[in-house]
This record gives C-alpha cells, sequence and structure tokens, in this order.
C-alpha cells in the first residue's frame, strides 16, 4: 500500500476523522435551513398559528368591533390558511 493509501486508512480509524469528513455536507445543510427560516421571518403578515404552529397566521381583515365600535374601537380578525384557526385583537381608538 502506498503511503498516502496508509495514511488515509489510520485517518479512518478516528473518531474525529469522520466527524470532520463529514462536516461540509452538515454545514451546507444548516445554511439551506437558516436561509428558509430567515426567509419565513421576512415574509410581510404573516406568523406562527397558535394552534397548527405553521407560519401561515395571517391578517384577514380589520373591521369596527361589534360591541365598542361607538367608541372608536378596531378589530383585527386573523386567521391561519392551514388549519382555519382564527382570532381577533382589539384595537384601541385613536
Amino acid at each position: 500500500m502506498s503511503m498516502l493509501g496508509d495514511l488515509t486508512a489510520l485517518l479512518e480509524k478516528i473518531p474525529v476523522w469522520k466527524r470532520l469528513k463529514a462536516m461540509p455536507d452538515e454545514v451546507d445543510a444548516l445554511r439551506k435551513r437558516i436561509a428558509d427560516l430567515e426567509a419565513r421571518l421576512q415574509t410581510p403578515g404573516e406568523a406562527a398559528c397558535p394552534k397548527c404552529h405553521k407560519a401561515t397566521f395571517q391578517l384577514v381583515k380589520t373591521e369596527p368591533d361589534p360591541t365598542f365600535a361607538k367608541l372608536g374601537v378596531q378589530r383585527r380578525v386573523y386567521q391561519c390558511s392551514e388549519c382555519g384557526h382564527s382570532e381577533f385583537k382589539q384595537l384601541p381608538p385613536r
């Protein structure tokens, strides 16, 4: 066997070497996950649904609050396009 082959065979027996060999693929996968997460964070108007936890919870409409509209209170209605869960938040008068 050549000297390089012997060295390679010795390195293959070292656990740290095996981890080092796998690192480039792992780093590439992590870079892709980070890019995907950053893209999700930059999607305007979408947040994580409190029920299914997917990033598909978005503002559907803003309307006068049925109870406090005379006082100037508005209501924002949010709905998940994935599971259909909806919630509303009251906005104080301006």
